[in-house]
């Protein structure tokens, strides 16, 4: 029979696993992200492992947002946040300020809500300089990404389309990151993508 600090060793695994496996379907099956998550969440809540239970939120907070319940998946993203600025968990607190950010700019829709595109940007920087100062280059091209990304949509209204070039700014400094280090490859063909995006919405050849 296990003592209890192994058992509870290998419970934490287990969440940690749980939690990696539903983030993996994310993009093949979102049933089978909250299936895991919630399996993650269950074991978490009983053993009271903290960061297990925040990465379970953000995994809802990625369930919800693609399934289309903002509201609730504001305030998975924001619980998520509360248990790692509570650790001081510096990387955690940067994944929650994205996953918010992306929330956000959701949430602002169709109508490109200002107050709303201005918390996603804001949440997106704010990840930015946490990534900055734990020098993690490729997380960094990811969040300076998502800033663009929001950044484009207050470029569509009528007189604001310096927004664009906040956008192209964001695109091109991720670029220039990744070049420098070789660091976030992955990232590279959204940048690019999302640069021709600018080009195409804003009619500007930088």
């Amino acid at each position: 029979k296990q003592s209890l600090p192994a058992k509870i060793q290998a419970d934490t695994a287990e969440v940690n696993r749980l939690n990696r496996v539903a983030a993996r379907y994310l993009q093949a099956d979102l049933d089978s992200v909250y299936y895991f998550s919630k399996q993650a969440m269950d074991l978490a809540s009983t053993i009271r492992y903290q960061q297990g239970i925040a990465e379970a939120y953000l995994n809802y907070c990625l369930y919800n947002r693609m399934k289309g319940n903002t509201s609730v998946a504001l305030e998975d993203g924001l619980k998520a946040l509360k248990i790692f600025e509570s650790a001081g968990y510096k990387r955690g607190i940067a994944r929650a300020c994205l996953q918010i950010a992306q929330v956000y700019k959701e949430t602002a829709g169709a109508a490109l809500t200002d107050e709303f595109l201005k918390l996603g940007v804001d949440y997106a920087l704010q990840s930015y300089r946490l990534y900055e100062s734990l020098q993690d280059t490729a997380e960094l091209s990811s969040s300076l990404n998502v800033a663009g990304i929001i950044y484009r949509d207050p470029g569509k209204i009528k007189n604001q389309s310096d927004f664009y070039d906040s956008a192209y700014n964001c695109y091109i400094l991720g670029i220039e990151l990744i070049k420098r280090t070789g660091k976030g490859m992955d990232n590279l063909g959204r940048l690019y993508n999302n640069i021709s995006q600018v080009y195409m919405e804003h009619k500007i050849d930088y």
